[in-house]
């Protein structure tokens, strides 16, 4: 198994919990906002927590493309 299989299936399975949080068992349905919420909210820690470090984007981008399993793919 490759990295990229290894980093997807991270990335997977923090989709699935994502996804367990935002189930909506009364609709029996995915709530999108709070999901996209969560994820944005996710992101913008990291971003929080490297900005508090004195690290610039570049940090955080490259924070975010390990947490997310992106390694790989260009921005």
């Amino acid at each position: 198994m490759g990295t990229d299989s290894k980093g997807e299936e991270d990335m997977n399975e923090k989709i699935t919990a994502l996804t367990r949080k935002c189930w909506d068992s009364q609709t029996d349905r995915l709530d999108a906002e709070k999901l996209v919420e969560l994820i944005l909210e996710d992101v913008m820690s990291i971003c929080e927590d490297l900005g508090d470090k004195g690290m610039d984007g570049h940090y955080c981008v490259d924070a975010i493309r390990n947490k997310f399993g992106l390694k790989g793919k260009n921005t």
